[in-house]
């Protein structure tokens, strides 16, 4: 039971859309400039680095928490919940796109912290 409760927390956590909240704060519809993504790597391009860095530390934030919870409710929590917050990033029920590479990288932060910076290169940033 409390396994589902870890999941669906965090599947809830990673659908927070950083990228639009943020570029909506500042008055712009990201999703219609740029490559129409609300990630990170949209917001960075439209937006430039201040407000792009912003997104990124958010997202990966959400994958810190989720992990977190997942840890402290649960022995095997963390893992559950990390998937759940990147399906959520990926594939939420909202129906926006995004990649999901902060929350993986906070993830695996987390679960190893020396390979963290090998994904984070390998994802762009």
């Amino acid at each position: 039971m409390i396994l589902i409760l870890i999941v669906i927390v965090s599947y809830l956590i990673g659908s927070i859309p950083s990228g639009y909240l943020v570029a909506n704060s500042q008055g712009i519809d990201i999703r219609r400039h740029g490559s129409k993504n609300i990630g990170a790597t949209n917001v960075l391009r439209v937006m430039g680095k201040k407000w792009g860095y912003l997104v990124f530390f958010c997202d990966g934030f959400k994958g810190f928490l989720a992990v977190r919870l997942g840890i402290f409710l649960g022995t095997l929590g963390g893992i559950e919940s990390s998937i759940a917050g990147v399906v959520a990033a990926i594939a939420c029920i909202l129906g926006r796109v995004a990649k999901g590479s902060p929350l993986l990288v906070a993830s695996c932060l987390l679960f190893f912290p020396g390979s963290s910076f090998l994904l984070l290169r390998w994802s762009g940033w």
